[in-house]
């Protein structure tokens, strides 16, 4: 192999590392998305979409001219982190209407 392909291999074992670290919190911004939409808020939902794209776009004008390829990795859990810190507040605010709505 030549060096340029073991420099494709190490950049692709870092971006999978740093993924897979923050795979909980994808799972929770999908357990968060899924339970509001399904509860009937679709355009809270679709605001964490939001979110997550203004994130990509972030790190993209910002960090990855500063940061380089080290900040393509964490592009995605910086949205998914944006995603989620949308939707706990949005959740608590769904689980609040419920209790409400099931009290009258």
């Amino acid at each position: 192999m030549e060096a340029s392909e073991w420099e494709i291999l190490n950049d692709t074992e870092l971006l999978l590392h740093v993924s897979i670290s923050f795979f909980p919190m994808l799972g929770l911004l999908c357990i968060l998305r899924y339970t509001i939409q399904g509860a009937g808020y679709t355009n809270l939902a679709m605001l964490s979409g939001v979110s997550e794209m203004i994130a990509r776009i972030l790190v993209s004008l910002l960090a990855v001219p500063a940061f380089g390829f080290i900040a393509v990795c964490f592009g995605d859990p910086t949205a998914w982190i944006f995603a989620v810190a949308f939707l706990i507040p949005a959740f608590v605010y769904v689980y609040r209407r419920i209790l409400l709505m099931n009290k009258n």
